[in-house]
């Protein structure tokens, strides 16, 4: 059953109405419940796997309740794929697979057309828990190598350990996703349309090698780390980077009530070859069914996805959600970047509208995107995307 929340008023709304939920809180770690599995579950065997696996592959698809959590990644075939230890220090061991593809139709304002299929992303997901509670690993293998690094330079994604050192703080270690810009910190299967903007695309989504403490408390949340400044294996250890974002969530105690405002801002600045800095300003509202977000981001040299760059560039996007129910959402993004203000002032605008279906939330999601692109550099272009994302 949907739990109902009753706020400072009493009045109470059903959690139904809540269609963003928890939004980016790490990962419960979990605790051990082999004995609790096995009660519940019989036709689990003595090792832990389901005996009869065609059987039962239909009753391990997550409820449509569990799904409504599109900020976790509900893998659809998790109950049949995690195994549970009664001895060892494991408790459980889970793997899964999340795909994103998509297929583009490109019109030039100039004249031509073209049709591009792309495997946006394949990745091998290995999570594994321990006995304690608080300790847990994260390894992901990827499949889709970049033509500017060979195959082995792509291959691992995340490989951490995280371990709850208190009720409200974590400690990661490892390879992982750095916070460098709010939706640039996100996970792929997390971006709400089919790419990320032009600023998180340049800045962010990448992962470094280092040691980060992330906070999560009713009013603020941060993430401060240190790491090498080095990605993708290219060299050993560089040079040094610290990138740290702290967000202040001034209605954390209203219970819902007021909705969620969360007011934000960080920096990432490092050396390798040359030093760089990124400043960055968040903020964002939601309330039941709408949300709006808006992003902005200054670099003086970066050292994002799409590599090391000494340009002065910047941009900014804004979006706008609404959920018309559980599974369709609407959005429309403002999206602009100017790539080197030491050159020009020339910028890449993009007006996005995209449509997402939620089949089992971010477990299986469809996609379509429509982007006009305007540019000072080449053509404008419009741009329909269809794209389709699994978690198995």
């Amino acid at each position: 059953m949907t739990p109902n929340v009753t706020i400072a008023s009493g009045v109470s709304y059903s959690a139904k109405d809540e269609v963003f939920l928890i939004d980016d809180k790490p990962f419960e770690v979990h605790k051990s419940r082999i004995e609790e599995i096995r009660e519940a579950h019989p036709e689990y065997n003595e090792y832990g796997f389901r005996e009869k696996f065609k059987e039962t592959l239909i009753n391990t698809l997550p409820s449509d309740e569990e799904c409504l959590n599109l900020k976790r990644p509900v893998y659809l075939l998790e109950d049949a794929t995690t195994k549970y230890f009664e001895k060892g220090p494991l408790d459980s061991f889970h793997t899964g697979v999340f795909y994103k593809g998509s297929i583009t139709t490109n019109i030039f304002q100039g004249g031509g057309s073209s049709v591009d299929y792309a495997n946006n992303n394949i990745e091998n997901h290995f999570r594994g828990y321990f006995k304690d509670g608080k300790t847990s690993f994260n390894i992901s293998t990827r499949y889709t190598p970049r033509d500017d690094l060979n195959f082995w330079q792509f291959l691992i994604g995340d490989a951490f350990i995280s371990h709850q050192m208190t009720k409200h703080n974590r400690l990661v270690l490892g390879n992982s996703r750095t916070h460098s810009g709010e939706e640039g910190s996100k996970s792929d299967w997390a971006v709400p349309l089919i790419s990320y903007s032009q600023i998180s695309r340049n800045f962010g989504n990448i992962r470094k090698f280092g040691a980060r403490v992330v906070g999560e408390y009713d009013l603020i949340e941060y993430d401060l780390g240190g790491y090498s400044s080095d990605s993708y294996m290219r060299e050993f250890f560089p040079g040094v980077e610290f990138t740290g974002w702290v967000n202040l969530k001034p209605l954390g105690k209203t219970d819902g009530r007021y909705g969620d405002l969360k007011l934000g801002g960080g920096v990432s600045s490092g050396h390798n070859n040359f030093t760089y800095n990124v400043i960055g300003a968040y903020a964002r509202y939601q309330y039941k069914k709408f949300r709006a977000d808006f992003e902005y981001a200054n670099a003086d040299g970066y050292n994002g996805n799409l590599g090391l760059s000494d340009n002065h560039a910047r941009g900014m996007y804004a979006t706008a959600y609404y959920r018309i129910n559980p599974k369709v959402e609407l959005l429309a993004r403002y999206d602009t970047f100017q790539p080197n203000l030491d050159v020009s002032n020339g910028d890449i605008t993009e007006y996005v509208f995209g449509v997402n279906y939620y089949i089992k939330g971010q477990g299986l999601r469809l996609m379509l995107n429509y982007i006009f692109r305007n540019s000072s550099f080449d053509e404008d272009s419009h741009r329909i995307i269809f794209g389709t994302q699994i978690l198995l």
